[in-house]
């Protein structure tokens, strides 16, 4: 019997990283079908709960087996002018 998924919540990894396990929290997959869709091992997945920061290739590949994809945005400004260098 597979275990029960870590509470996303409870997680000090990054901001990221906890959205990939807020997503797979919220499925009925487990890790270990998404492990093998993304060509990866379930333990894989698991250290990425605690200290073990997962490869981007690896990482990708796992979001792309729940049906997500990363990529980047710009970043908005949390001031008014932080930053502005046009005046």
């Amino acid at each position: 019997m597979p275990r029960t998924k870590t509470d996303p919540d409870t997680l000090r990894v990054a901001p990221i990283v906890r959205n990939f396990f807020e997503i797979v929290h919220a499925s009925d997959r487990s890790y270990q079908v998404i492990a093998d869709d993304a060509g990866v091992s379930r333990e894989t997945i698991v250290r990425w709960q605690s200290s073990a920061s997962p490869s981007l290739t690896t990482f990708i590949a796992a979001v792309n087996a729940l049906g997500y994809d990363v990529f980047l945005q710009p970043v908005t400004q949390a001031v008014s002018g932080a930053n502005n260098h046009g005046s």
